[in-house]
């Protein structure tokens, strides 16, 4: 079994290789360089060692982590919110914060816009009504992130130099830190899965073979969240798939005793009972604020966009799902069995690999301008652009954007690295973030492309960078040394 499980392994990674990673990496010029001056860093490091005395006690570690994130975060509100304009959904979600009014139909399909705006016009109550207030949130949201990416570290490799690591590149990272600056669900969504990720590593790294209280309530966590992330942005069925495969991983890797199958069944059992009761709570709540009844699944209505034509935003054919809607009188059922009938059944949908591979490249990939994770910073140019602060949108376009497509390739290089330990280790926890990240963007395959989509799992990359840090740093130093998690 232990054979199957490796070659299983070694499938996966050559996948993962396939995509995103090679749509992700477009200058390896960047690379070489990087990977230059990572050795020289190295190199002086190892040389210097004993003469360099400076060193950060680990249990700071958290808390220079809240302190970056609050403040490249805050400092980006407080300095750029003057200039920013919210556009398109973005601009609507500011706009339904202060009015509380989803009376459009636009809400009753697209109800993942409805949550973002009602918690915020309960904060404004305590702090008024403003942009400002309305990004502050914002950076609480991504300052909680930010140290849950360090504490997901922590518990995935045993390691707080890892956890800090992956910390560091998810604070610094230049689009992370100026798109807390746009209105969007995404942020409470990315907060909500890293939740998922910190209960679930945490469960299986205490009692992976007992299933008591502690782990019934992680479990009923897991599933809530999930089930609430949906309404920001719905990842949740990858999270779950991915848990499903990852416990069967576990039973061909090690052949655990019986009470593991009999566990782990109560836990998938606990986590789809829970889901289901959160999302039936939360959609009667959506259904409140809305005062309609909104779908349930609006899974047709992406894939009309997603396979269709070239397999981005089309108002043609987000039109065509719509009003399917009203010509069955808002019978939810009989338009998905209608556009799911012309997609599949009358062969309408565009399945071809070249369709795909246009579609990974805009998901993962570079642009027109060869950049790569460029829709955040067109926003956020865009943004500036609308108020006429052209000379910082230029800044935006064109510095700024440079330097974190470099960033992005770097990581995701690095991310790649990180392939080779968990092949080595066969460590099947670091395997379930790369599943659930692979997963994630092949979902992305079959809804409307757009870059800024993979927005809420990008942490995943921080988190999985770190160990490509570390490889190359292991490649070079002589007495590597490991500092432990507390308990």
């Amino acid at each position: 079994m232990k054979k199957l499980t490796s070659a299983l392994l070694l499938i996966f990674s050559l996948l993962f290789l396939l995509y995103p990673v090679s749509y992700g990496i477009n200058n390896l010029k960047v690379i070489f360089i990087f990977v230059f001056c990572l050795l020289l860093l190295v190199a002086a490091c190892n040389k210097w060692k004993h003469k360099i005395h400076f060193k950060i006690d680990p249990k700071y570690y958290i808390w220079i982590v809240f302190i970056l994130a609050a403040a490249t975060r805050l400092a980006a509100v407080f300095v750029l919110e003057p200039y920013m304009t919210q556009l398109s959904d973005f601009e609507r979600a500011f706009e339904a914060s202060q009015t509380m009014d989803f009376s459009a139909d636009y809400y009753k399909v697209f109800y993942h816009w409805i949550l973002l705006p009602s918690i915020l016009n309960v904060i404004y109550k305590v702090f008024g009504a403003s942009q400002l207030v309305a990004l502050c949130f914002n950076a609480l949201v991504l300052i909680a992130s930010s140290m849950l990416v360090y504490k997901i570290g922590c518990l995935l490799y045993k390691n707080r130099n890892l956890g800090f690591l992956g910390a560091l590149v998810y604070i610094f990272w230049p689009a992370n830190i100026l798109y807390t600056l746009i209105l969007t669900p995404e942020h409470i969504c990315v907060l909500i899965l890293l939740t998922v990720m910190y209960l679930f590593l945490r469960i299986e790294n205490s009692n992976a073979d007992r299933y008591g209280l502690k782990s019934v309530v992680a479990h009923v966590a897991i599933g809530i969240l999930l089930a609430l992330g949906a309404f920001f942005k719905n990842f949740s069925p990858v999270f779950l798939i991915g848990f499903l495969i990852y416990f069967v991983m576990v039973c061909l890797q090690t052949k655990p005793p019986k009470r593991y199958y009999i566990n782990k069944l109560i836990t998938i059992v606990v986590i789809i009972l829970s889901f289901a009761a959160a999302q039936n709570v939360t959609f009667a709540v959506v259904d409140h604020l809305t005062d309609t009844h909104v779908a349930r699944n609006i899974t047709p209505c992406y894939l009309n966009v997603g396979l269709r034509d070239s397999g981005t935003y089309s108002a043609e054919n987000y039109n065509m799902y719509f009003s399917a809607l009203e010509e069955n009188n808002f019978d939810y059922k009989e338009t998905n069995k209608q556009i799911l009938d012309k997609l599949f059944t009358q062969k309408e949908a565009n399945l071809s690999l070249s369709f795909f591979d246009n579609k990974a490249n805009i998901a993962f990939g570079k642009n027109y301008a060869g950049m790569e994770d460029y829709a955040r910073m067109d926003w956020l140019k865009d943004s500036v652009d609308a108020g006429e602060h052209y000379r910082l949108g230029t800044f935006f376009g064109t510095i700024v954007q440079r330097c974190n497509s470099y960033y992005f390739q770097i990581i995701v290089f690095l991310m790649a690295i990180g392939l080779i330990v968990m092949y080595q280790k066969r460590d099947l926890k670091i395997f379930l973030l790369y599943l659930i990240f692979f997963g994630s963007l092949l979902l992305l395959l079959l809804v409307e492309a757009q870059n800024r989509y993979m927005y809420a799992i990008q942490p995943i990359i921080c988190i999985l960078s770190a160990l490509g840090l570390q490889w190359f740093y292991n490649r070079y130093k002589q007495n590597p040394t490991k500092v432990e998690v507390e308990s």
